[in-house]
């Protein structure tokens, strides 16, 4: 088991102090990539704005209902707000994962094993809200209820993610 958690800190390159407190985790190949996919994610969203900005009317829908129809209207240029949210969301995610004492979890972190985590759950959250994002952008432009289903699928993979890594980390606990 040992060994297996050298390798982990080593792939995580986690720095730990005795009780905990100031947690570093620094840059590695796997947090790279993620950081790239999310940034591709998060230039194809701002494309998506910027090509159907043009060809939209002034209103717009703004707010959908459970099954995807639009229930609130407002300017087209709240497209651009929904972008900067989605950028800045996504930016503060990948940050935390660089700082893991800013993470929330259900579940109480004792072991640098539990930071490494914890670190890849974030990590795979942030593509999940990123693609949330695009699906936003998307359903907006074309009101199709495809983008509804394609939600719901981001938001239940992401519940689940978070419910796996939490029973992971529970498990090392005991």
């Amino acid at each position: 088991m040992n060994v297996f958690l050298n390798i982990l800190y080593k792939v995580f390159d986690i720095k730990v102090n005795k009780n905990m407190s100031d947690v570093r985790v620094y840059r590695t190949t796997e947090g790279t990539i993620f950081e790239c996919v999310a940034a591709v994610i998060i230039v194809v969203m701002w494309a998506l704005i910027a090509y159907y900005f043009k060809d939209l009317p002034d209103w717009i829908p703004t707010h959908f209902d459970m099954t995807g129809n639009a229930d609130g209207f407002g300017s087209k240029h709240t497209l651009w707000f929904l972008g900067i949210i989605g950028t800045l969301t996504t930016a503060l995610l990948l940050f935390s994962a660089y700082r893991p004492r800013f993470m929330n979890l259900p579940v109480k972190v004792t072991k640098p094993v539990h930071i490494a985590m914890a670190v890849r759950m974030l990590r795979i959250i942030c593509i999940i809200i990123a693609l949330l994002f695009v699906d936003i952008v998307q359903m907006i432009v074309s009101n199709s209820f495809a983008y509804v289903i394609v939600m719901w699928c981001l938001v239940a993979t992401m519940f689940a993610v978070i419910t796996y890594y939490s029973v992971r980390i529970r498990k090392t606990t005991v």
